[in-house]
């Protein structure tokens, strides 16, 4: 079974960026969102990621309250924030935080195929 990952980011190039970076390894489909509504709907009418990666700061919400909504549909669901700043949350954070930086991607895809791989 193809495993399957969300990637939500409000900045276009970023996004973009991201799913190159992750194209790459060939594990899994990656369905991108600018709009974290949009995204709460695709998960509503296809179901669990396998896993949703983040920006923490998201149009009319945070990335920890996009994850509180989609876990009020699937309570096991499992993310990670990548965030350009990772100061800037002030909420309690049960997910990993990457800051995005020019090392981003090497602590990035190994958190992603520990999360999406391991049995633990």
């Amino acid at each position: 079974m193809e495993k399957t990952i969300l990637l939500l980011d409000p900045d276009n190039a970023t996004l973009h960026l991201t799913r190159y970076n992750l194209e790459g390894l060939e594990y899994f489909k990656i369905h991108t969102f600018i709009d974290p509504v949009q995204a709460l709907r695709y998960i509503y009418l296809y179901g669990q990621p396998h896993l949703v990666i983040t920006e923490y700061n998201l149009p009319a919400m945070t990335g920890i309250e996009f994850m509180n909504r989609v876990r009020t549909l699937h309570p096991r669901a499992n993310a990670v924030i990548f965030t350009g700043n990772s100061f800037e949350i002030t909420e309690p954070c049960e997910f990993p935080i990457v800051t995005k930086s020019k090392d981003a991607y090497r602590i990035l895809i190994p958190l992603i195929l520990k999360k999406l791989f391991d049995k633990d």
